[in-house]
């Protein structure tokens, strides 16, 4: 394994539209020590083909059955041979100097980069929110969890991929929605020294696909995410945070949801008891909109959901 191998990890489902100017934006990258690979999760439409045409040294391509995006990240991460990571959606691109960048500055004793990121719609470019920042692991678990600029991305971030071996760090494949957060966070958990850099080096590629209004049982795993996390700090402000980020799914979901609530109901008292146990208050995490929600579901979930129903 080379010292200065980057592994980039992309994976694909049925993403003939847009994967070819992504994978062209790694081969246009200043940075020529790295290795893609590419997982096809169960396409069924041509991006086997797509991919097939850049096959070669540095582009790999592995197959699989649909199993979402964690499986397949999963099996990528027991073929990566880098030292580092890195990771990119099949719909967006890296600008030409993300690898060289990232790489310089996470060899300045860092156990983590991240990069901003501009929003791509419409064929407009938004400019980001630039912060510069060297962060402790527990300061970047919380700005990772508020602060979107940052987010719980996998793409505007490198790893070192010996942190992830040793502590063991994998996806949860019963998780579809979050995961990507609930890996970082993890994998943050284990972190020194984090550097957050001030120039923006990923196109994220926002389209109608991109925001999923279905209400499916998989986007519901999103609150098995925040329960994980709970114990990644014993930081009171951390375990705030993750409660008041499940309350905020909890309402939504339970206000859309069309069939049996018990599942989440279940998962919400989880939630109340390791708030509980920790004497931790939920309304004070809670923005005054959310704690009026909160307060109209305690007294009663029917007036909640009709409530919910009229104004959303």
């Amino acid at each position: 394994m080379s010292d200065s191998l980057i592994t980039i990890i992309m994976t694909a489902y049925n993403s003939e539209q847009t994967i070819e100017k992504s994978i062209k934006s790694v081969l246009k990258q200043l940075y020529p020590i790295y290795e893609l690979i590419i997982v096809d999760d169960g396409s069924t439409d041509r991006t086997k083909e797509i991919c097939c045409k850049y096959v070669g040294e540095k582009v790999k391509l592995l197959e699989k059955e649909n199993g979402g995006p964690s499986s397949a990240r999963n099996m990528a991460l027991k073929f990566a041979k880098g030292k580092y990571i890195c990771f990119l959606d099949s719909d967006d691109t890296y600008e030409s100097c993300f690898l060289e960048t990232m790489v310089e500055n996470i060899k300045q004793d860092y156990d983590m980069c991240i990069c901003p990121y501009y929003i791509c719609k419409n064929k407009i470019k938004k400019e980001p929110q630039i912060l510069f920042a060297k962060l402790t692991s527990n300061q970047a678990m919380l700005e990772v969890l508020r602060n979107e600029s940052l987010g719980g991305f996998l793409w505007n971030k490198i790893f070192i991929r010996e942190i992830i071996v040793l502590n063991k760090i994998i996806f949860n494949e019963n998780v579809y929605v979050c995961e990507d957060l609930l890996f970082v966070e993890e994998y943050l958990h284990y972190c020194k020294n984090i550097k957050v850099l001030d120039i923006p080096m990923y196109n994220y590629f926002m389209t109608e696909n991109s925001i999923s209004r279905t209400l499916s049982p998989k986007k519901i795993s999103m609150l098995n995410s925040f329960l994980d996390m709970w114990n990644f700090s014993v930081d009171r402000e951390y375990k705030e945070i993750v409660a008041k980020r499940f309350i905020e799914q909890f309402l939504s979901f339970y206000g859309r949801l069309d069939y049996d609530r018990k599942y989440i109901l279940e998962l919400y008292s989880k939630i109340r008891s390791l708030v509980k146990e920790e004497n931790i208050s939920i309304y004070r995490c809670l923005n005054l909109r959310t704690r009026l929600k909160y307060f109209i579901f305690i007294i009663s979930p029917q007036f909640f959901l009709k409530i919910y129903r009229l104004l959303g």
